[in-house]
């Protein structure tokens, strides 16, 4: 586990509550959220593609501190060099596809999910688990939105083929094959 990485998210996260997201009314301590992704990255769900769960086997520890830390610039203080000096340059690459700009000009949502994030396997990966953590316990409309972006996340990763990493590879984090 990427140790580094733990504090920055301790350092930025523990205290952090997300709140008018539940149905029920309830924050939501970021910390469990993230925990929560985590667990639905290491135990990923049937219905996945076998394209993303290709990219989980070939990216793991990518992919774990991608799901660590896909809310860090998007909900939090820190400084890209921060995160920049933990991560490896592919996982900063995916959670910046994983980071939704909150501005006038920003896409909408499902606008984000379809160019920004379904793109990129590894965040597309993540971002699937973050989805399916957020509808379990989300408002009506909140898990409209989500469903949508689910669908559309394994309806566009369901043909894709992701070939194996060759072990012997130097680099055992490049994902290779990828049909787009």
């Amino acid at each position: 586990m990427n140790l580094k990485l733990l504090a920055l998210i301790l350092k930025f996260h523990a205290a952090q509550v997300r709140v008018d997201n539940r149905e029920d009314g309830k924050p939501d301590p970021q910390i469990e959220h993230l925990f929560r992704v985590l667990h639905k990255v290491l135990s990923p769900a049937p219905h996945w593609p076998e394209s993303l769960l290709m990219v989980r086997a070939n990216a793991l520890p990518v992919v774990v501190d991608v799901t660590l830390g896909h809310d860090l610039l998007e909900d939090t203080s820190v400084e890209e060099d921060e995160l920049k000096e933990v991560v490896h340059p592919y996982a900063l690459e995916a959670i910046h596809a994983l980071t939704r700009k909150n501005n006038k000009d920003a896409p909408t949502y499902q606008e984000y999910i379809e160019k920004q994030v379904a793109p990129h396997p590894v965040a597309a990966l993540v971002k699937l688990a973050d989805l399916e953590d957020n509808m379990a316990t989300a408002k009506e409309s909140l898990k409209i939105r989500y469903a949508k972006s689910r669908d559309y996340l394994l309806n566009y990763w369901r043909d894709k083929v992701i070939t194996p990493v060759d072990s012997s590879l130097e680099d055992k984090q490049k994902i290779v094959g990828l049909d787009k």
